[in-house]
């Protein structure tokens, strides 16, 4: 006997196969309403198995909400992969510089001339788009970087390399050297980088 699917299941599995979708791609696709939709998304945020999305900035109207799923949705061995893949580095100094490398090049650049506020701003929205819940304040010693999230806390304790991949992905973004005050890593509750504007 072949178990029908339910409304939620089948909602997961639609959007498992997209990187993010609003409710009404969602209802067009699966031929229910908006209301239908709204309802069995709101139940899955709330169990922690979707996730909502910020609008892009800067659309004109105001644009919708997307979801997506949450990854610690599926199970996964991704943990014994990156520290397996990550073992295969003995000079971790190369790995974090060739790691920085890699998603610098995958931000979204901002201009060399442009001000260091509407760098900071860039740079931060880059990194939510990453899951780090990032965000920046004006100090006295200078502009302070927050991570609320490590997009690695399942494996930063193995590998608290990855942190200091973070600093140089700030320091070649915003082109000035960054001194990391404090990190997830080391039982904080946030990472936070300070901007050493000379």
């Amino acid at each position: 006997m072949v178990m029908e699917q339910t409304t939620e299941s089948e909602l997961l599995n639609l959007i498992s196969t997209r990187h993010s979708m609003s409710i009404l791609e969602i209802s067009t696709i699966m031929n229910l309403t908006k209301a239908d939709i709204r309802y069995h998304v709101k139940k899955l945020v709330k169990k922690n198995h979707l996730i909502e999305l910020l609008p892009n900035e800067g659309l004109p109207g105001r644009p919708a909400k997307r979801y997506k799923i949450n990854p610690n949705y599926f199970n996964h061995n991704l943990e014994n992969l990156i520290s397996g893949l990550i073992s295969f580095f003995p000079n971790k100094r190369d790995l974090v510089e060739k790691l920085s490398d890699y998603f610098f090049i995958s931000f979204v650049k901002s201009n060399s001339q442009q001000p260091i506020l509407q760098k900071l701003n860039s740079l931060v929205s880059n990194f939510s788009k990453m899951n780090y819940a990032s965000r920046w304040e004006t100090q006295f010693q200078g502009p302070t970087i927050f991570f609320s999230n490590c997009p690695y806390r399942n494996i930063i304790e193995l590998h608290p390399e990855l942190c200091q991949m973070d600093k140089l992905i700030i320091s070649k973004f915003l082109n000035f050297e960054v001194k990391q005050i404090n990190t997830i890593a080391d039982g904080s509750s946030y990472c936070k980088f300070l901007v050493l504007i000379k």
